[in-house]
């Protein structure tokens, strides 16, 4: 069985064969679902962001566009 951190290494992966710039949201969000309070406030069902997850989603997206 694959876990998500399978898969994202695996885009990780294909990113850098083909030169192709990413925001590894798994390693830089602190969206861990598998820690219940951080679950609670940005995962409520372990996998779609509540609003505040998409608050801090965009404020990762938002600082590295800003910065190309």
């Amino acid at each position: 069985d694959f876990m998500l951190s399978d898969y994202v290494d695996a885009i990780r992966e294909c990113a850098e064969y083909f030169s192709l710039p990413i925001i590894d949201m798994w390693r830089i969000s602190g969206m861990q679902p598998s820690v219940e309070i951080i679950k609670e406030k940005y995962l409520p069902d372990g996998l779609h962001p509540s609003d505040a997850g998409y608050k801090k989603i965009f404020s990762i997206i938002d600082s590295y566009v800003k910065s190309i």
